[in-house]
């Protein structure tokens, strides 16, 4: 797999026109497939190691715990000058948090991104924060208008400039973007509502969409298939790509070069 792989990679950085490529991948099949806090331990032993300043960022996955997600897009920031994300899939809930921070986000013809919705557990039951601000359960209203506006907090934080908003129509701050921002990233009918392009370029994201005859596209869909394959057969949570070789601690302590660093803490070597 690793050489089919490297292969891949090589017309992937190729295709994108980009030497830096970092793919996080979430195993959608695996329960705890998702954002957790030992994942930024890992992305950060490789930003260190790479030293990579203007990444694309490839995001495939379905969310996650809230604070390492909301940590994620800032770890980035604090190693690399820029990074654009292209989601080839699916992105979804928390792990969206790491698009605001971007460039630029570039969708494919599949690409579905569904909307941040915080929710949370009471006596059994999950419930999605925004729906609850006005409930007339006391001890409801309270925990959901404390979920809610902490998230709305750190997405008013991961927005101020720079970031994927430009900010040409409304500025950063305006009572009437932080609106528009809720509307089309918070406030739709499902958790797995989509936020749409439309509504990306309506809140003035800086948005570039790929069609089915990009190479990128293919090349893209190919490794996520293999890596999927490969998770699902070794029981992986997650998969961090690097383009860039880097050199990391084996199960036998000694240092090894590496491209393919697994959240779950296995580690494939080239």
């Amino acid at each position: 797999m690793e050489a089919e792989i490297d292969d891949l990679l090589e017309e992937l950085t190729s295709s994108f026109n980009k030497r830096e490529i970092l793919l996080i991948l979430y195993n959608p099949n695996h329960i705890e497939g998702e954002v957790q806090e030992k994942d930024l331990y890992a992305l950060r032993e490789i930003l260190k190691k790479c030293k990579i300043r203007y990444p694309l960022l490839i995001l495939y996955g379905r969310g996650g715990e809230f604070t390492p997600s909301v940590m994620l897009p800032r770890l980035l920031k604090k190693y690399v000058k820029k990074y654009k994300v292209y989601v080839p899939s699916f992105c979804s809930s928390c792990l969206c948090y790491t698009l605001l921070k971007a460039d630029e986000l570039i969708l494919g013809p599949k690409t579905k991104i569904t909307q941040i919705d915080p929710v949370f557990p009471h006596e059994g039951e999950q419930f999605r924060a925004i729906k609850q601000l006005k409930s007339k359960d006391p001890i409801l209203k309270e925990k959901s208008r404390t979920v809610f506006y902490m998230a709305q907090k750190q997405i008013r934080e991961l927005i101020r400039p720079p970031s994927l908003f430009k900010f040409k129509n409304l500025d950063y701050g305006e009572y009437e973007h932080t609106v528009l921002i809720v509307k089309n990233f918070m406030d739709k009918e499902k958790h797995s509502s989509e936020i749409t392009t439309k509504e990306l370029v309506e809140s003035e994201a800086n948005v570039k969409e790929l069609s089915e005859e990009d190479r990128g596209v293919e090349i893209c869909n190919k490794i996520i298939k293999r890596c999927n394959e490969f998770m699902l057969k070794e029981n992986l949570r997650a998969m961090i790509i690097s383009s860039i070789p880097f050199k990391v601690k084996g199960e036998n302590g000694k240092v090894e070069g590496g491209k393919y660093l697994c959240p779950g803490f296995i580690i494939k070597y080239i």
